[in-house]
């Protein structure tokens, strides 16, 4: 329902909606689970998943949330897993779309994952 949506930073419907905003509704409508707080809450919070710049796929589960974070660990996009090497994000000028994992970002980002606790005991 959300693909193709347009970007709107601070957007909360489908009309235009942000990265943050769509994490919280996958999240809400798939899980049942609220993320409260912002993204650099969610990387405190939520069980640290290794990514391996070469294959981030390898230990990753569906409805993990990845970050391209800066050097200073500050959030900067935020997407979910979806499985078979694939993830949801709404970015600038795209919109919301499923698009390959992100590999090696640059000198200026990396990858990180999280899984908040429901995805920990199951799946």
């Amino acid at each position: 329902a959300w693909i193709g949506v347009a970007y709107r930073r601070d957007g909360t419907t489908s009309t235009g909606v942000d990265d943050i905003h769509l994490a919280r509704e996958i999240y809400r409508d798939a899980y049942g689970l609220e993320l409260p707080g912002e993204p650099i809450d969610w990387l405190q919070r939520y069980k640290k998943i290794p990514v391996d710049e070469a294959r981030p796929e390898a230990l990753l589960r569906p409805g993990d949330i990845l970050f391209k974070v800066t050097l200073s660990y500050r959030p900067r996009e935020v997407s979910i897993y979806l499985g078979a090497d694939a993830v949801v994000v709404s970015a600038p000028v795209k919109g919301v779309v499923v698009e390959p994992v992100p590999r090696k970002l640059s000198d200026k980002y990396y990858l990180v994952a999280r899984r908040p606790s429901p995805l920990v005991r199951g799946r």
